[in-house]
């Protein structure tokens, strides 16, 4: 029996514990890999629920937000247009110009509606076109209410007004401009086309 060389047998060792070591390492780096795929899956998820978080949160602070919001303005049409309307017509009733002054500029100045502020406008303009009449300002008022609020019916009754003015001043070709244009332009209006022939008639 031939005796092993020892120089091989070394080499074999040697390969033997190379590849042992190579499996191990290799198995333990198949690990980490494994544990790192993990500690990302769970990074990547606590992210997301972060995300999804902030989101739900801010979704709820617009939620909020809005209902404050509508609550105000609807506590304001209710509380204080109302009241506006209230006493502006409150104030026409009884004639009294000192009051009707006073609500006129709160109304202006407090409120956001449309149809409320043109009124108040076109009783601005009536107390300037009949009170102390300064015909600048009188006509100014009128513009205001016909400019800012032209489909109104406020509009309608501002046009009518300055047919009244000017039938005052014997301005009767002017007069009978606005007349005419009242008719076209507010032709479905019958209590402002009422109003329009009896100053017609008038004038006959």
């Amino acid at each position: 029996m031939k005796k092993i060389d020892p120089f091989f047998t070394t080499v074999l060792l040697i390969l033997f514990c190379l590849s042992t070591s190579f499996f191990a390492f290799d198995f333990h780096l198949s690990g980490l890999s494994f544990e790192k795929q993990k500690v990302q899956i769970l990074e990547n998820q606590v992210v997301r629920l972060k995300l999804k978080n902030e989101a739900l949160t801010l979704k709820a602070a617009n939620f909020s937000n809005r209902r404050d919001i509508a609550s105000v303005q609807g506590a304001k049409q209710i509380s204080f247009d109302q009241i506006y309307r209230a006493q502006l017509q409150q104030a026409i009733k009884v004639s009294n110009s000192e009051a009707l002054t006073f609500i006129i500029n709160r109304i202006i100045n407090n409120s956001t509606d449309a149809d409320l502020l043109a009124e108040a406008y076109y009783q601005k303009s009536v107390i300037t076109c009949q009170g102390n009449f300064k015909e600048q300002s009188c006509l100014q008022d009128i513009e205001t209410v016909v400019s800012q609020f032209p489909e109104s019916k406020w509009a309608a009754e501002s046009l009518v007004l300055l047919s009244v003015i000017y039938l005052k001043l014997k301005r009767f070709k002017e007069a009978e401009s606005v007349m005419n244009l009242v008719k076209v332009e507010f032709a479905k209006d019958k209590d402002v086309l009422q109003k329009i022939s009896r100053l017609e008639k008038s004038t006959q």
